[in-house]
Parts: C-alpha cells; structure tokens; sequence
C-alpha cells in the first residue's frame, strides 16, 4: 500500500451534502475542496436576485414565453383550450432505436409507452384513479407512494395550479447552466418531492431540471435538458430533450406533438 498509494498525490471523491464540506477539509493537502455539480463540473456561485422576481413571477414569465401572451387570464384560457396532447419521440439507447409516445388528457388521465420495432416494450397508464405498468415480464398494478406520485405526473397543466395543488415554490437565485444565466426555481410537491428546476433569464424558457429518483432502495440523480422549442396550436413545446439517469443518457428528438387529437377515456385502459 505505501508502494502504490501515495496521500499527497490521490484525489478523494465525497458524494453528499454541501454541509460537511468543513469536515472533509482535514483530509485536503492544501484544505481546499473543489466543489462538483451533478455533472462533475465546477459548481458556480448562485447569484442573488436583486430585481423583485419571485419563484411564482418566474413561472408567469415561462407561460408568457410559451404564449406569447402578457396576461395570466389569457394564458389559462389558452391552456383551457388544450383538452388533450399527444407527444412523439424517437431516441437510439446502446445502438437500438427505439420510440416514445406519451399521452395527457384532461384533467389527469396519462399513458406512456416505449416501442422497439414497433413491439410494446414498457407501457404505463393512469386512468385517474387507478394504474398499471406492463411490459415483457407481465402486468402489475401500479399502488401506494408510486401510485400518488403518478397521480401528480398526471395532472395537465399543474404548473399553472402548482399553488393550487399545494405545491411549494422557492427562488433560490440565479445560476449558470448550459452555459447561460437562469433562475433557480425549488419544486416541492405534495409528496414532499424535490425538483429543480431552471429558467433561462433572458427567453423565460425552462431549459433543465434535476430531481432525485428512488429505485429499489437507492437514490439516483435524474436530469432533464429541454430545448429546441417550436410552436403547436399557439404554444412553444420543446423539441429536444435529453435524459439522464444515473449514468443512463437518453437523447430524444420529438417527431410529432398533438394537440387536441380526440383522444378518449377508452384510449387509457
């Protein structure tokens, strides 16, 4: 060990709070920790925010993007006219091309699939009071903590009643990401479930959003980077949307969106 491991040349990683940073600094040749995002970048300094904006000022701004509109009455009755929405996404995963397909209808019925060769590889549905998750190894129902969660997911439009819902919004300042300024919006849900979310400040787009994800036990962090925002029906909808999972990375590229494409109750079994 004296052979190979050498304490003034090794580099220590610690996954955790920002909290115990004075603790670990005793094992730091020079006491100074370099400080990683969730991308294992430099983590940058949030700015305060000095101009009166507030996390729900933030969110007016993002529907005003979308619409083109300067009045949150307009923007909701816009919304009121999207009875239902159907998106369509193509990804390549490990070399396999494989499609997406999610559908939302008012007020929380949803469904999302994945296809491989046209073969339903995972499906997962909500039909507002009941769910199931599908795919090759079988059916099972969808209950508890996972149930309520996917009962949020549902909801059309909650960003427009996240007050509503009891959703607790929290302005954290502003930070660069995806190498531009944006507001850093905290998303507590009813759950108690975390999400970051970041504002572009000069568009007023949502550009990227960070949660943690718990599966089978373990916490893994979930980023999402949206872009390329095209207009359907009078609303932008972004067209680029990369995902990472743990140390999964799904590239999507969005063919097609619907709106108002008459989807109906049966549409959710």
């Amino acid at each position: 060990a004296e052979k190979y491991i050498k304490p003034d040349a090794c580099i220590i990683l610690v996954v955790g709070n920002i909290e115990v940073l004075d603790q670990i600094k005793q094992f730091d040749s020079d006491g100074i920790v370099e400080v990683l995002d969730i991308n294992g970048d430099p983590k940058k300094e949030i700015k305060a925010v000095t101009n009166g904006m507030t996390a729900e000022k933030v969110l007016e701004q993002y529907f005003y993007a979308r619409t083109d509109l300067t009045d949150m009455k307009a923007v909701k009755e816009r919304f009121a006219e999207i009875k239902d929405i159907e998106i369509n996404m193509d990804a390549t995963i490990q070399g396999m091309k494989i499609n997406m397909i999610a559908k939302q209808m008012m007020p929380n019925y949803f469904l999302s699939e994945v296809k491989m060769n046209n073969s339903v590889m995972q499906r997962q549905v909500y039909n507002g009071e009941t769910a199931r998750s599908s795919g090759v190894q079988g059916s099972t129902e969808i209950v508890g903590e996972e149930l309520e969660k996917l009962a949020q997911e549902s909801i059309m439009h909650k960003e427009l009643r996240y007050i509503e819902l009891g959703y607790e919004l929290n302005l954290l300042g502003i930070e660069t990401v995806l190498g531009k300024e944006a507001y850093k919006v905290e998303v507590i849900s009813p759950l108690k479930e975390v999400e970051l979310q970041y504002f572009d400040v000069n568009t007023g787009l949502l550009t990227y959003s960070s949660s943690i994800v718990v599966t089978e036990g373990k916490s893994i962090t979930s980023t999402i980077e949206l872009g390329d925002y095209k207009s359907v029906n009078g609303v932008l909808y972004p067209h680029k949307r990369i995902e990472q999972v743990g140390g999964q990375l799904i590239d999507l590229k969005v063919i097609q969106v619907k709106i108002n494409s008459g989807l109906k109750i049966i549409d959710f079994n």
